[in-house]
């Protein structure tokens, strides 16, 4: 699982060394591909009653599939996103801010198109249960890490710089231009502020971008605030990567690269001139790099291995009691988000 872990962040420089290519005024496509024959297992039927998607993660389903997006509730119930009863194939996904719609990025390269990843939507269909998908027809046919803000506004990288968007397809424009390589890039809950991973062409660190979304796009308003790894507080790690900004507090949810593996942090930005960094699973026996806030922001859903071939397992640690409490074994791959909102909520 360690070699598993080492290719989910270090390598990411790998996907941006093409450049955005230029196209017609965005549009939606609704001729979106799906994972063609790919259904749930007949060993493993669904549940008597929906699982209601509260946790939304991408899974690896095979050679020949790749990866698709899965449900899980707070009991462990999962079951496989459905889109005309197809598996529907993506990776990073992230909800939208209602909790009825989820953007997330397609590889076409694992089958027929080298190099190209989509940006995607996903839509609940209330009568079905199922959810409709669409192509977002950005300028570049490698785009990647959408994120959604809760002023409605995605934002997505393009070789390593930042641009954001509307859901309709307006309003595209790219708001960084510093050359250097900007990836999991992440909105604040305001959406004023995008935390990004940042490589300048020798060593990583943190970015904090500063952004103004106004009627016709986001700009930034300010010079960003840089963050050097080595002076980020407690945390002692050799590379951090943002994963999910919490609801409530400037406190944002990270992957510490370690000598001995991946652990889980948290970088309290309250005063983005002093950002304090710690280490919040502290754990040499297991790794973790995939995480996300409840709407609460009490608990917390992850990834978990350990290094004696146990299966990976994906669960929630409660912050109150620094307990972690396994829901499933399901194989983790690029991405894991909680619904905004609690089950039953608007």
């Amino acid at each position: 699982m360690r070699r598993i872990a080492h290719f989910t962040l270090p390598l990411l420089l790998l996907f941006f060394t093409g450049c955005a290519d230029q196209a017609t005024a965005p549009e939606l496509d609704v001729t979106a591909p799906f994972a063609k024959n790919v259904k749930p297992p007949p060993d493993d039927p669904p549940p008597e009653d929906p699982v209601d998607p509260t946790i939304l993660f991408s899974e690896y389903g095979g050679r020949k599939v790749g990866y698709v997006l899965s449900f899980m509730d707070t009991e462990g119930n999962r079951e496989m996103a459905l889109s005309g009863g197809e598996a529907i194939e993506g990776t990073e996904a992230r909800w939208a801010p209602t909790g009825t719609q989820f953007v997330f990025t397609r590889g076409i390269s694992i089958r027929k198109a080298p190099d190209e990843h989509h940006i995607m939507i996903g839509t609940l269909d209330d009568a079905s249960g199922e959810w409709g998908v669409q192509r977002l027809m950005v300028s570049s046919p490698r785009a990647f890490y959408p994120d959604w803000s809760n002023q409605g506004w995605i934002l997505f990288n393009v070789a390593g710089d930042i641009w954001t968007i509307r859901p309709d397809g307006s309003g595209e424009a790219q708001v960084t231009f510093d050359g250097d390589i900007a990836d999991a890039a992440r909105w604040s809950r305001d959406g004023t502020k995008v935390l990004a991973h940042v490589h300048d062409g020798s060593v990583w660190s943190l970015r904090l971008y500063y952004v103004n979304c106004g009627s016709e796009a986001c700009v930034q308003t300010e010079a960003p605030t840089e963050m050097a790894l080595a002076d980020l507080g407690n945390g002692s790690a050799g590379d951090v990567a943002p994963g999910d900004w919490a609801h409530t507090k400037d406190e944002v949810l990270c992957a510490l690269g370690l000598p001995t593996g991946w652990d889980l942090g948290v970088l309290d930005l309250s005063d983005p001139g002093n950002p304090v960094l710690t280490n919040l699973t502290n754990s040499p026996e297991s790794g973790e790099s995939q995480a996300a806030w409840s709407h609460d922001d009490t608990q917390i859903v992850h990834n978990r291995w350990t290094f004696d071939g146990a299966p990976a397992a994906v669960g929630i640690r409660d912050l109150g009691t620094e307990s972690f409490t396994p829901l499933t074994d399901a194989n983790l791959q690029f991405g894991i988000d909680w619904r905004p909102t609690p089950p039953g909520g608007g």
